[in-house]
C-alpha cells in the first residue's frame, strides 16, 4: 500500500517534506507558476508540507488508494487554477480540513476496533499467545494497520449456529497469502466459559498418505456459510493455492464435526495441478485417520522415512509420531540398520535418521525414550541426545509446545534476518514454542517462498524472540 503514495505523489507534485524551503516538494525543481508561487510564499509553502504529511497518512490507511488518489487529483486541478496566494491559502485550507476530518474519523474507528476486540477477549478468553501475536503484528515494529474494524472489532467475527450457540473466529496473525486463527464456541446470554475448538487439518504427501494435524491455532482462510451454518477452511500450502487442504465443519452443540475434507500434494508437474480445491482428492476414513489402527509394516515406514523425498521429511516424521507405540519397534530396527540403508542408497537417505529421532522424541512412551537413549549411547548421532532432552522436557511440562534447538542459532528481536540478535544460542537450548511458521514475505526462503520463523521463549530465562527455520516444512527443534 505504501508504494501507492509514491505513485500518486510523484505524479501530482506532493512528496516528502525536507527538501529546500518548507514546501512538500523540491522548490529547486519548481516549474509551473503555481509551484513557484508556493515556494515564494512561506505560509503556503508550510501548508503544502502539512498537506503532504496528511495525504501520506491517509494513503497508508486507505482501503481504496485509487479512490483517494482520484479525489486528490480533482483537488489539484482546483489548486492549479489559482492565480494568487489568497486563492492557494483557501484551497489548501479546504483540503487540509477534509483530510484532518478523515484522520479524526480513522482514529475514532481505530480506538473503537481495539476496544471491541479487548471486550470480547475478556469475555471469551482465547489463548494469550494468539492475542499477543495479533497485537504485536499491528502495534509493534511492523506498524501495520489492522484494516477496517468489523462489527465485533479488529480481527474478530461471530456467527450464529443452532439455538443460542455462537461461533467466534479470531485472527491471530497474517502472512503473505493467509494467516492463523482460533475458533471458539459459546452460548449467547449465558456465563458459561467459551469452548476453544480444534479444527482438524490434513496433509497429503507424494504417495497419497494423509497426516492429520490437530492444534487449536489453525492456519488458513475461514469462510462461514450462514445458510448451512458450516465453516470451510482453505489452507493453502503455497501462494498459488493449487495445493493444501479444504476442510468443512458442521457444528452440534458448539462442537465441530468434519463433513468434508480434501487434501492435495504440491506437485511441480503442471499436469498434476488442480486449481479448484473442491476437486482435490477427498480424505478417507476421517474418524480413524492417524490413529495407527492399521498394522504397520517395515516396508511402509522405510518408504516414507528412508526412501521418501527430503521435502516431505517433517510431514513423514509427524506421521510416524502419530502412529504411537506401534511404530517404536520398527524405528528401533531401522536405526539399528542405518549403515545398510546408507550402503543400499549411497547415502541418499533424505534426512534419515533425523526424522526417526524426531518422531521418537514426540511419542510420549517410555519405550520410545529407551530407543533414543540406546541409539544415542551407541554414538550413532548427536541428535539422539538432543531428542532425549526434548522428550524429557515435554514430559516434564506435559505439553508438545516445547523443544530444544537442533543446531546453533540466534534469538532475533523480530521475525527477520535483518533483526537485532538478542542472544546467540547453542544446540540443545530449551524453548517454549509460542508460535510456529511466521512468514516474512519480504525475505526469500531456501525454496523460493517467504522465509519463516518461530516465536519462542527461552527456558529457564524467559527471554522472548524469534528463531529462523531452515525451510517452510522443517522445524528447528527436536
Amino acid at each position: 500500500m505504501r508504494s501507492w503514495f509514491w505513485i500518486f505523489c510523484l505524479s501530482w507534485g506532493l512528496v516528502f517534506p525536507g527538501f529546500s524551503r518548507a514546501a512538500g516538494f523540491d522548490c529547486a525543481k519548481a516549474r509551473t507558476n503555481v509551484e513557484k508561487m508556493i515556494c515564494a510564499n512561506p505560509q503556503v509553502s508550510k501548508l503544502d508540507s502539512n498537506l503532504a504529511s496528511l495525504y501520506k497518512e491517509a494513503l497508508d490507511a486507505a482501503n481504496d488508494p485509487r479512490a483517494l488518489g482520484n479525489v486528490q487529483r480533482a483537488w489539484l486541478k482546483t489548486r492549479n487554477a489559482c492565480r494568487d496566494g489568497a486563492c492557494l491559502t483557501r484551497a489548501y485550507g479546504v483540503r487540509i480540513a477534509a483530510l484532518e476530518k478523515q484522520a479524526r474519523a480513522r482514529e475514532r474507528a481505530y480506538r473503537r476496533g481495539w476496544a471491541l476486540r479487548d471486550s470480547w477477549y475478556k469475555r471469551l478468553k482465547w489463548p494469550a499467545g494468539c492475542e499477543a501475536e495479533y497485537k504485536g503484528q499491528f502495534t509493534g515494529v511492523n506498524g501495520q494497520s489492522p484494516g477496517a474494524s468489523g462489527r465485533y472489532g479488529f480481527g474478530l467475527d461471530i456467527y450464529k449456529l443452532q439455538g443460542d450457540w455462537r461461533l467466534a473466529v479470531v485472527d491471530c496473525s497474517f502472512a503473505a497469502y493467509q494467516g492463523t486463527f482460533v475458533a471458539l464456541s459459546f452460548e449467547q446470554g449465558k456465563v458459561n466459559p467459551a469452548r476453544l475448538l480444534t479444527l482438524s487439518d490434513y496433509e497429503r504427501d507424494r504417495s497419497g498418505h494423509v497426516t492429520p494435524i490437530n492444534a487449536p491455532e489453525r492456519t488458513g482462510l475461514a469462510s462461514f456459510n450462514p445458510a448451512s451454518r458450516t465453516l470451510a477452511v482453505l489452507d493453502k500450502a503455497r501462494g498459488p493455492g493449487d495445493c493444501g487442504s479444504l476442510v468443512t465443519f458442521a457444528f452440534k452443540e458448539g462442537r465441530p464435526l468434519v463433513t468434508d475434507a480434501r487434501a492435495q500434494y504440491c506437485f511441480d508437474d503442471p499436469k498434476k495441478l488442480i486449481a479448484d480445491p473442491t476437486h482435490w482428492p477427498a480424505v478417507q476414513a476421517l474418524s480413524t485417520a492417524g490413529r495407527g489402527q492399521k498394522a504397520l509394516t517395515l516396508k511402509e515406514v522405510e518408504n516414507r522415512l528412508v526412501r521418501g523425498g527430503y521435502i516431505e521429511t517433517l510431514a513423514n516424521a509427524g506421521w510416524a509420531a502419530s502412529q504411537g507405540a506401534a511404530i517404536v519397534p520398527i524405528l528401533s530396527r531401522m536405526l539399528g540398520q542405518r549403515k545398510g540403508y546408507d550402503k543400499e542408497l549411497g547415502g541418499a537417505t533424505g534426512a534419515f535418521p533425523f526424522d526417526a529421532l524426531w518422531a521418537l522424541g514426540h511419542i510420549p512412551l517410555s519405550s520410545a525414550l529407551k530407543v533414543l537413549e540406546t541409539y544415542g549411547a551407541a554414538g550413532h548421532d548427536p541428535a539422539a541426545a538432543l531428542a532425549v532432552k526434548g522428550w524429557k522436557l515435554r514430559a516434564r511440562k506435559k505439553g508438545q509446545g516445547y523443544g530444544v534447538l537442533a543446531n546453533d542459532g540466534a534469538l532475533l528481536e523480530n521475525p527477520s534476518a535483518a533483526a537485532r540478535v538478542v542472544k546467540r544460542l547453542k544446540a540443545g537450548q530449551a524453548v517454549q514454542i509460542e508460535r510456529t511458521m511466521i512468514a516474512c514475505p519480504g525475505e526469500q526462503g531456501p525454496r523460493g517462498g517467504p522465509a519463516y520463523y518461530d516465536r519462542v521463549k527461552l527456558l529457564p530465562g524467559g527471554e522472548q524472540g524469534y528463531i529462523g527455520r531452515a525451510g517452510d516444512d522443517f522445524s528447528p527443534f527436536l
